[in-house]
């Protein structure tokens, strides 16, 4: 079912407190001063306040940095089952529609494992 373009609940909350983005000062976004420092803070849409952005950190992006040769480097990252390597599989798997599949209508539960297989990235 796809989702409809009217707004979520805390997004209608957002309006009505006017964190409408830069012009506002606010929105999923601010800028904070803590003396002669700034810090972005990321809103945090279940609480509806801001917090100290945070970069991600995933195990297979870290290991993978540390391998010189690209075609290796990009095999243990997709390879991996943490976010990092989820995230470029499934990149893959919407720019190649027919990507490991049988059927292209098919978004099973072994889809990923499929996919692997089809990309030469065998466990």
């Amino acid at each position: 079912m796809a989702r409809s373009i009217l707004p979520l609940d805390f997004e209608k909350e957002m309006i009505a407190r006017k964190w409408l983005g830069d012009k506002t000062g606010q929105g999923f976004y601010k800028r904070a001063r803590a003396g002669d420092n700034k810090e972005i803070q990321v809103l945090d849409w279940k609480t509806l306040e801001y917090r100290p952005l945070q970069k991600p950190r995933f195990p297979s992006v870290e290991a993978a940095k540390a391998i010189e040769e690209i075609g290796e480097r990009l095999r243990t990252l997709l390879r991996s089952n943490d976010r990092g390597g989820q995230f470029p599989l499934e990149g893959l798997e919407r720019s190649v529609p027919l990507l490991g599949r049988d059927d292209p209508r098919d978004f099973g539960p072994h889809r990923r494992d499929r996919s692997r297989h089809a990309l030469g990235l065998r466990q």
